[in-house]
């Protein structure tokens, strides 16, 4: 039997203009649907299959959701519940129920601004700071080892030569590729970090626009729930994510500050070369990730962005 085919979109707005809500904005990623009403946010995964994610049938989607509200009840206060969508007397999708943020809240806010505090961004530090420290799954350390740091790099070097003279040079992936191969030879590095006990079940996409401060308090949101594996690392990786954003936003000695915060917090010394290695592959996947949406869209917004991206990467590769 030929399975129903359903406007997933069309749906979700039904239902939440049926709940007395307006939507007031949407906003989309290569990955989901996000709509804003005036107290809310209603986040909708598509029904997408990527070697890393799959969301294409209701129970995955389902289970993601109920996953992303469990992991980022972590670090923040704004997951309100899963909810079910209906259509012809059957759940055909669900959405991630949100509290939604005000603009003066996040962390862009403050950056546009020139008022970011030294107690914001102390309390953004101690944040990750007790995330990181909190308890981790079995086995975890595993996901340290160069052995995955090379096979994640390889997977972007794959996923990203059909980019190559649109939104990379071919100059650029073999810079950053020999630098990071070479790189992932130092094993005893990479052990050192699962020895310190580096490795924790992180955020996976710390940047800018997923951070916010309530009530002197520093908070994130939106973590990563479709592959454990883009959670699983050092502290420092995940850390990274932020600094790179950071200074591919131009916000250099924002960065430089957060950078000898967090080394002074964790008392790591020595660790440019291993941070400038992590902020080089974040770069990489954003301009993978942006690349991926001009596929999609053909908007000169994301080929520009991918361009950036990669650009800021190759940087990155001389630093190590």
């Amino acid at each position: 039997m030929q399975q129903k085919q359903f406007d997933l979109e069309k749906i979700a707005k039904d239902f939440i203009s049926c709940s007395g809500e307006i939507i007031q904005r949407i906003e989309r990623t290569h990955i989901s649907n996000i709509y804003l009403t005036e107290h809310f946010a209603y986040k909708q995964k598509k029904p997408l299959f990527f070697g890393f994610l799959d969301y294409r049938s209701v129970k995955q989607r389902e289970n993601f959701c109920k996953k992303e509200i469990e992991l980022n009840r972590r670090l923040s206060n704004i997951y309100i519940k899963a909810e079910p969508v209906f259509a012809d007397d059957e759940v055909v999708d669900w959405l991630v129920v949100m509290r939604r943020l005000k603009k003066n809240q996040m962390l862009s806010y403050y950056l546009e601004n020139d008022n970011l505090s030294s107690n914001m961004i102390e309390a953004f530090i101690e944040k990750f700071y007790r995330f990181a420290l909190q308890s981790v799954p079995a086995g975890i350390e595993e996901f340290g080892d160069a052995a995955v740091m090379i096979n994640n790099w390889k997977e972007n070097f794959e996923q990203t030569e059909n980019q190559i003279d649109i939104t990379i040079t071919d100059a650029q992936f073999s810079k950053i590729k020999t630098a990071a191969e070479n790189f992932c030879l130092k094993e005893d590095l990479f052990k050192e970090r699962i020895a310190a006990g580096a490795i924790i079940d992180g955020h996976g996409d710390i940047r800018i626009e997923h951070i916010y401060f309530e009530k002197d308090q520093a908070y994130l949101f939106d973590c990563i729930e479709f592959n454990d594996r883009f959670r699983y690392q050092d502290r420092l990786l995940d850390f990274a994510f932020l600094l790179m954003d950071l200074e591919y936003n131009d916000y250099n000695k924002i960065s430089e500050i957060m950078f000898e915060k967090y080394c002074s917090k964790f008392n790591e010394k020595k660790i440019e070369a291993l941070c400038s290695f992590y902020k080089c592959y974040r770069a990489y996947v954003r301009g993978k990730v942006e690349g991926f949406m001009y596929d999609e869209t053909k908007a000169d917004e994301n080929l520009k962005r991918a361009k950036r991206y990669f650009g800021l990467s190759a940087l990155y590769a001389d630093q190590f």
